[in-house]
């Protein structure tokens, strides 16, 4: 899995205070047709990613010791 963080503004008036600081970002209606999510989605996202780890483990672990040991 890929996570790509970048920066944006949520409007005109955040961009030109940044842009005062040579922090140059684009307005989230600049990036469209990208969809934005706020930040606790990707929150969201990691607990969910934590909680399918914690119940896939013992799954993939079984499904390794079979795939890894050949029958006499």
């Amino acid at each position: 899995m890929v996570v790509q963080v970048v920066i944006l503004a949520e409007d005109n008036d955040i961009r030109e205070k940044l842009r005062q600081h040579d922090i140059i970002v684009q307005t989230i209606d600049e990036v469209a047709p990208i969809e934005v999510q706020p930040a606790r989605v990707l929150s969201h996202l990691y607990t969910y990613l934590g909680e399918l780890n914690t119940v896939l483990t013992p799954v993939l672990r079984i499904l390794d010791h079979i795939t890894t040991h050949s029958v006499l």
